[in-house]
């Protein structure tokens, strides 16, 4: 036995045989050594236990063993400088299991004393891809993390654990370091281990060089390979801006599709009204700046301070503004970007999913989301209005209607084959004249609806939603429907006015709230010609609690009805002489309703 072999609990037959002496002269050393370590409260006069920790720091100290024998992550006793004790070995990419029951990739630097007789291995764990800390939130690992890292079992390592979590900066100013030694006895596998805070500082000086200053965000598997450190005081050169990371690969991608666009109608391979190549590149530019802004801390900064003890990895990604060759030209003034997205949407053959990932950001300027609707699961006769306010319109080769498909494909995928269903194929339908606009709308073609017959009675139903009531009569009931797509509840809504005409609720299907939900409700009652803004943020922060409540009911039904006059007299009436938008500004200024916080 010696120092690097010790126990987790060191007996006096432990110390006896690492330092050659009989027992005698251990309890010698007890009572004339004052720095000699105290036994555990869990000790026996006859039998006294020793923390590992605690021996090695007294054999240090009174030159017995090298630094190298101390805790992996304990600095020298009394205070002494600081030396390298642990050297970069071998990196590779781990797949590490997540509560979820799913796998996320890691990588995994190891380290080790240099000692031939110290078995120990540190690993210096950074989780790369996604910007998510909820996976691995870096403060507690699992028993099923660590035998995945290698440790634990009959052959398995011996050491500790470093933990980095990318830092988010909009929660802290400081990078996180996580770690522990992983403890010889069983336990620990079962229970797994919890993490403490490091000073990176100290562990900078004991592996020799800084440590990666990830942002949450950027840790790409390509850029945690290129990092190569450098020793202490030399320069660590960063992994060229060049590399997206994968926090801005989305916008990135975006930047790229409208730089081909853009150069299609410059070549006149796309004709295309003068004003859209502005437009497309204030669209791609717009997306990536604020992607970076809201994400990053690199954005409008020309250095960033790190902390003691780390570095910056990459370069930092630079706006639109900052940038001094950008993908795409900068726009000096406004310009419509709605107008390009509009363009967009209506165009064949685009680069693949350019037009999905414009609306997945932006929204539709015209309607506010694809919504799918199980008309086998509503009553009867909101199924016949429907109906009847259905028409067969030409399909159209662009993504306004192709977002209908994937709509029915993705409620197919996560809803139906739950029942045990085989999903139908959406294309089958086109065969069947399955594209459909509303005979309420003035321009059918801005709305587009596909039906999927066959599956229930009533057939799937995709549909725009509209950012406006259409044209009908006086209003008379107001359906409300939930619709649950894989672990997703969504909602929408019918109006029916007096002579059975029908038009799509303006709802957002993804409202986070009842209280949401219930704001939209009452613009709608107000005569509010939008109750959402373009993206999906309410213009009303105020709502009747009444209607909250009836909101809320849609969590556990499927289907709610309302007369148009009770939604009214919930609501209160139009005050007189105040336009829309003074309306709207007397209402968020001015609550009528007296809505109780819901933090209360």
């Amino acid at each position: 036995m010696d120092a690097f072999t010790l126990p987790d609990l060191v007996t006096t037959q432990d110390l006896e045989e690492l330092l050659g002496v009989k027992r005698a002269m251990i309890s010698r050393l007890r009572k004339e050594d004052s720095r000699f370590p105290e036994p555990i409260a869990q000790s026996t006069p006859k039998r006294p236990l020793y923390l590992r920790e605690d021996v090695l720091e007294w054999l240090v100290v009174t030159g017995r063993a090298p630094e190298a024998a101390l805790p992996v992550f304990a600095p020298v006793p009394g205070g002494g400088p600081i030396r390298q004790r642990w050297f970069r070995g071998a990196a590779e990419f781990v797949k590490l299991p997540t509560g979820d029951g799913g796998y996320a990739e890691a990588h995994v630097a190891r380290y080790s004393t240099g000692e031939f007789s110290d078995p120990r291995v540190l690993s210096l764990v950074v989780p790369v891809g996604e910007p998510s800390v909820s996976r691995f939130p870096g403060q507690h690992v699992s028993s099923a993390v660590i035998a995945a890292l290698g440790y634990g079992g009959e052959r398995g390592m011996r050491g500790a654990i470093a933990w980095i979590r990318p830092n988010n900066w909009r929660l802290y100013d400081h990078g996180d370091l996580f770690g522990a030694e992983v403890p010889d006895h069983p336990d620990v596998f079962e229970f797994g281990l919890r993490l403490e805070l490091l000073d990176a500082a100290v562990v900078s000086q004991l592996i020799g060089h800084l440590l990666p200053y990830w942002e949450q965000g950027a840790v790409s598997k390509t850029a945690a390979a290129l990092w190569e450190p450098r020793p202490l005081g030399q320069h660590t050169p960063p992994v060229p801006a060049s590399h997206t990371p994968p926090g801005l690969a989305v916008a990135a991608g975006l930047r790229r599709q409208c730089r081909e666009v853009i150069d299609q109608i410059t070549t006149g391979a796309r004709p295309a009204p003068p004003e859209i190549v502005d437009e497309l590149a204030q669209l791609g530019n717009t997306m990536w700046d604020t992607t970076l802004t809201h994400q990053f801390n690199w954005v409008y900064k020309t250095s960033i301070e790190v902390p003691p003890g780390w570095v910056l990895p990459i370069e930092p990604p630079q706006s639109t503004l900052t940038d001094p060759n950008p993908p795409l030209p900068k726009q000096p003034g406004a310009v419509a970007l709605f107008h390009a997205l509009q363009w967009l949407i209506e165009q064949p053959n685009l680069p693949h999913g350019m037009a999905r990932t414009a609306t997945d950001y932006y929204g539709y300027p015209n309607s506010i989301d694809v919504l799918t609707l199980d008309c086998g699961g509503i009553p009867e006769h909101l199924r016949t209005a429907i109906d009847r306010h259905l028409t067969a319109i030409p399909a159209h080769d662009n993504w306004l209607h192709e977002a209908l498909t994937t709509a029915l494909e993705r409620h197919q995928r996560q809803h139906l084959s739950n029942a045990g269903n085989r999903p139908q194929d959406p294309t089958a339908a086109d065969s069947a004249g399955a594209s459909l606009g509303w005979v309420t709308d003035t321009d059918p073609q801005s709305h587009p609806a596909r039906r999927l017959p066959g599956h229930r009675a009533g057939g799937l139903l995709a549909y725009h939603v509209p950012r406006t009531l259409f044209e009908i009569g006086t209003p008379a009931v107001v359906h409300l429907f939930a619709t649950t797509v894989g672990d997703r509840r969504r909602y929408g809504g019918i109006l029916i006015d007096r002579t059975g005409a029908a038009s799509p609720i303006p709802l957002d299907p993804d409202a986070a709230t009842p209280q949401g939900t219930a704001a939209q409700l009452a613009a709608l009652a107000l005569g509010i010609t939008e109750p959402l803004h373009l993206g999906r943020q309410p213009k009303l922060r105020n709502e009747p609690p009444q209607l909250t409540q009836l909101a809320a009911a849609l969590a556990t039904t499927d289907h709610l009805e309302i007369d148009w006059e009770t939604l009214c007299d919930i609501v209160g009436p139009r005050p007189d002489g105040l336009d829309e938008r003074d309306l709207v500004t007397t209402i968020n200024d001015h609550d009528p309703w007296n809505t109780p916080d819901p933090r209360d």
